[in-house]
């Protein structure tokens, strides 16, 4: 079945909600055309579906009686399955870009203690004695390959002051002028890529926001933090956009939602607000 889009009065109301709730995890900006500002707009259009999962997403949406955002949920389903696609391509790649994540911080505190180091020890330009004062002996550089042979090493001094400093260099070249500075806050170099591997997390609180903040699902365990009826039905969108939440049996996939929505400082607490209209 195709599915398209449909234009009408409850248009703007879903844009807005789709924006309020989604600008973030989605990426929604306003953009600059011919000297005009372009407001966010829907992303997709047309779905393409089997007969089958297009009736489930349908009595989806009847189940929790949110009939008046239907184009809203068919698109936030198609945007997100593109989207985590997109940004996990392959369990190596997310294992690598986590790896870089966790390691930045150390690496960028190796990088400022050599160039401290190696300023403890510069060799004058027009030294001809060739020692080397005591300090780094070697700059060593390993490649991914089966032959060790591939491996290379620099013992000249000189051209390994030269490599340090002109990487320091680099550095003070850079927007705050202060190498110690770029080190210091480098690790925010990888915010895009942190916020890809949380995807699933933003996608979470995202919807969360929408179903307490936009006032679409009714709330009928106001004694619980994070009611299971929500959770559910993130559950099931999370299984519409084929994005996997953990391994356990259906109340473990509850927890581990609900877990992803308590940390998040940006969730909308629903006791602040009223039932469904």
């Amino acid at each position: 079945l195709l599915f398209e889009n449909r234009t009408g009065r409850q248009h703007n109301k879903q844009l807005k909600l789709y924006v309020t709730y989604f600008s973030e995890v989605f990426d929604l900006r306003r953009s600059q055309d011919d000297n005009c500002t372009v407001s966010p707009q829907f992303q997709i259009f047309r779905v393409i579906l089997t007969k089958n999962k297009y009736n489930e997403i349908e009595l989806f949406i009847k189940k929790y009686k949110l009939e008046k955002v239907r184009d809203l949920i068919f698109e936030i389903i198609a945007e997100a399955q593109q989207k985590f696609t997109n940004y996990l391509s392959g369990n190596y790649l997310q294992k690598f870009k986590k790896q870089r994540i966790d390691n930045i911080k150390g690496q960028a505190r190796v990088a400022s203690e050599i160039i401290e180091r190696a300023e403890q020890q510069i060799i004058p330009a027009n030294d001809k004695s060739f020692n080397l004062p005591p300090g780094l002996k070697c700059i060593k550089f390993v490649y991914e390959s089966i032959n060790k042979e591939d491996d290379k090493k620099i013992t000249d001094p000189w051209l390994m002051d030269d490599i340090v400093t002109g990487f320091k260099n680099y550095l003070e070249n850079q927007s705050l002028k202060d190498w110690q500075k770029e080190l210091k806050y480098y690790p925010m170099r990888y915010n895009s890529i942190s916020k890809e591997l949380r995807f699933k997390q933003y996608f979470a609180v995202s919807l969360y926001n929408l179903f307490v903040g936009g006032k679409l699902i009714a709330i009928e365990e106001f004694n619980k933090p994070y009611p299971n009826s929500i959770m559910k039905c993130i559950a099931e969108i999370f299984d519409f956009c084929l994005i996997p939440i953990g391994k356990d049996a259906t109340e473990g996939r509850y927890k581990v939602i609900r877990n992803w929505v308590n940390r998040d400082n940006k969730v909308i607490q629903y006791t602040q607000i009223n039932q469904p209209e």
